[in-house]
């Protein structure tokens, strides 16, 4: 039987079908790596982390935790553990921007770090908590957002950007900061949060101490 994807897509260039696409990447800040439904997590123990980023990338765990404390001094063990094991995905969106790019078409580079207040904020920046942004509906995702106005004030900056997206390619509007197209020299991201910013290369020492662990 055929396959309909005759390629591994964006391994190791981005697909030459849609060369010609812009494209709108991004991650959370949490994603997958949350106490949800492990509330005892939140009393992990730096010596749990160590051995956890151990277990996940190998040596120098110690190494990966020294230089994500020094860009959040003030995060508890849990908080840096999350963090370490979601900066594999933030590279991965950083690498496919970069092959889009590499293609001489936009793409837009964003990080989602806005928490939620429900459940004692223990989801974080968990996984898809973007989408209601995107569509501009988080009162309709109370559950997940914890809906009123400061989540609903947010989302009509996102969704204000995947509109212009949609229509002319750009999510820039008068919104929000300025957003250049992604370059792999300054890797400009998007941070969408109660403030939202625009900064280069915001976690640059943290994905490298993941990339060489």
């Amino acid at each position: 039987m055929a396959s309909f994807c005759p390629n591994i897509l964006f391994d190791p260039t981005a697909p030459a079908i849609s060369a010609q696409v812009p494209m709108l990447i991004g991650t959370v800040r949490n994603e997958f790596t949350t106490s949800l439904n492990h509330p005892e997590l939140e009393s992990m123990t730096e010596a749990e982390v160590t051995k956890r980023l151990g277990d996940m990338y190998g040596n120098q765990p110690e190494h990966i935790i020294q230089v994500f404390r020094a860009a959040h001094p003030d995060a508890k063990p849990f908080d840096i553990f999350s963090l370490a094991m979601t900066a594999q995905v933030r590279q991965g969106a950083v690498i496919q921007a970069g092959l889009k790019a590499a293609q001489g078409t936009p793409a837009y580079l964003y990080w989602f770090t806005w928490k939620t207040p429900v459940l004692d904020g223990r989801p974080r920046s968990i996984h898809c908590i973007d989408l209601p942004f995107c569509f501009d509906n988080t009162d309709r995702n109370e559950n997940p957002t914890g809906g009123g106005p400061g989540p609903r004030a947010l989302a009509a900056k996102v969704g204000e950007a995947w509109i212009h997206f949609a229509r002319n390619g750009s999510p820039n509007h008068d919104g929000i900061p300025n957003w250049p197209a992604f370059s792999a020299e300054s890797c400009p991201t998007m941070i969408f949060d109660s403030q939202c910013k625009l900064q280069n290369n915001p976690d640059k020492a943290e994905r490298q101490a993941i990339e060489t662990a």
